[in-house]
């Protein structure tokens, strides 16, 4: 519901809220069991509203409005289905409900095309497939790369252009933090779109990768390396000639600690960067820089602290 209103709305905060009284009201109508009467949950000090003031102020007028509203609601004898239930109360929401904010209108459309689509997979016109988030388009690899940006039109296409020479698309993971500018559009591998209520919270941040790390460890894969945007893993060169891929497959440890170094341009000796080449070849000049040494490659679980510095587990 939060995508059909957009971010920062006041109904992000109720939309299971919403989708629990729609349940009920077909449940009722249909006799399947559910307790009747009004055990309506009112939104009111389950957390502090002040801290998200934009998106719970008009949410807590509206769910008057929105309780009486199914309080009210009556099916006709002709809808004996669950799908014909909900689509005369998409019809009721349009009509009823729509004068509160646009959305409730693109809602209701929303609920009609869910059961188009539902119908549709009834009568083996289409599939459901799992989620993308689930879902592993490569099953012949152990190891999967993960980053997380936002609106990265520059660093992006020269990560992916790095990455792609060791993983294949399927085995490459972008979650895209609310990017508005295309950047992330069209792409062929696994994009997942997440959310985050600050323009940037490194709590949020951490969290977010730690629960995408362990879904791709759980899903199947060996190792899964995390790095951001900016950042380039490259093992020693002497040691692992094939690359990264080689690295991994002869790596022991459970989790790997990667060495920070900062390429610096040397504007006497190197000229202006090209982007559509290799930045390794152009630049021969770094800065060694102990603070910024990560964990970024696990075959377990880990417990970040914000910057992604350290974690609560042993890494070598």
């Amino acid at each position: 519901m939060q995508g059909l209103m957009g971010s920062g709305m006041p109904w992000g905060r109720y939309d299971d809220m919403f989708a629990g009284w729609a349940s009920k009201v077909v449940a009722d109508h249909l006799d399947l069991g559910v307790k009747t009467g009004a055990p309506y949950i009112r939104h009111n000090k389950a957390s502090n509203p002040f801290t998200n003031l934009k998106k719970e102020y008009m949410g807590l007028f509206w769910q008057e409005d929105i309780i009486a509203f199914f309080q009210k609601v009556r099916f006709s004898s002709s809808a004996k289905t669950p799908q014909e239930c909900y689509l005369e109360l998409a019809e009721m929401i349009r009509a009823n409900l729509s004068h509160l904010n646009e959305y409730f209108s693109r809602l209701a459309t929303a609920m009609k095309i869910w059961i188009e689509q539902w119908d549709r997979a009834q009568n083996s016109e289409i599939i459901f497939r799992p989620s993308r988030q689930n879902r592993r388009k490569s099953t012949n690899s152990s190891f999967a790369v993960l980053t997380i940006c936002r609106n990265e039109p520059g660093y992006l296409p020269i990560w992916l252009k790095y990455y792609r020479r060791y993983f294949a698309d399927g085995d490459i993971y972008i979650l895209d933090n609310d990017s508005d500018d295309g950047s992330t559009a069209n792409l062929s591998v696994n994009v997942i779109r997440v959310h985050s209520e600050k323009y940037f919270d490194h709590y949020w941040l951490v969290g977010t990768v730690q629960n995408h790390t362990r879904n791709l460890l759980e899903s199947g894969y060996k190792y899964v390396l995390f790095c951001e945007i900016d950042e380039i893993v490259v093992p020693d060169p002497a040691k692992y000639p094939l690359g990264l891929i080689d690295y991994i497959n002869r790596t022991k440890l459970m989790v790997v600690r990667v060495k920070a170094y900062d390429i610096r341009h040397n504007v006497s000796l190197e000229p202006k960067l090209k982007l559509n080449e290799s930045i390794l070849q152009q630049r021969r000049y770094w800065m060694r820089h102990a603070n910024y040494d990560k964990p970024l490659l696990t075959n377990i679980a880990l417990h970040w602290v914000p910057g992604f510095h350290s974690c609560q587990e042993p890494a070598t």
